[in-house]
């Protein structure tokens, strides 16, 4: 694994690169475009590009330009990445004009009202989420993605909102990751009483 630039105040886990094994494993036809949402310092798109050797274009997006900015651009020089494009801001307040073949994410995935947060306030934005959130995220994915793209989405299934889990069942899939974690699948094409 890659020795990456990251701030004091939050690491990344294995888990990031435990989902991107199941993409790597999941995700069917070679992606030309590729985002990497709730980037952080950039370890699921670069890991994903390492241990494909994909000559895909990457875009990075990620909220926390103050955190992990200068961590994430020098990740991306080092590896020699094929950048797109990097967005430092909310999903939600962009309305982009391209679509996606493969969207990784790994979003905060603990619902902030139901576990217990840190002193610590950069690591509970990065692990925490607020009502509404991941229906707008997968919102936002789902018209990220193209006619044939496919969406890995890292989460905790005892989190996840039941109405969009209901709202999104025909286009989902959560499977198993580890003992304490879980896979959003999202394509086009829909799961259909998955």
């Amino acid at each position: 694994m890659q020795s990456y630039s990251q701030p004091e105040e939050y690491h990344f886990s294995r888990n990031s690169i435990e989902l991107v094994n199941f993409a790597i494993n999941h995700q069917g036809s070679k992606p030309i475009k590729i985002l990497d949402l709730c980037s952080g310092c950039g370890v699921v798109g670069i890991e994903y590009y390492l241990k494909t050797n994909s000559q895909a274009l990457f875009t990075f997006i990620e909220l926390q330009a103050n955190i992990f900015k200068d961590h994430l651009e020098a990740n991306i020089q080092k590896c020699e990445i094929q950048l797109d494009q990097i967005y430092y801001c909310d999903f939600r307040d962009l309305d982009l004009n391209t679509s996606f073949d493969l969207i990784l994410c790994n979003p905060p995935y603990f619902k902030a009202e139901q576990s217990r947060l840190s002193n610590n306030k950069v690591k509970n934005k990065c692990t925490h989420f607020n009502t509404g959130f991941f229906e707008d995220l997968i919102g936002f994915i789902s018209k990220s993605l193209s006619q044939n793209g496919k969406s890995f989405i890292l989460c905790r299934r005892d989190f996840l909102p039941k109405d969009t889990l209901e709202k999104w069942k025909d286009q989902i899939k959560v499977e198993k990751l580890d003992n304490k974690t879980d896979v959003i699948i999202l394509d086009q094409i829909g799961y259909i009483n998955s």
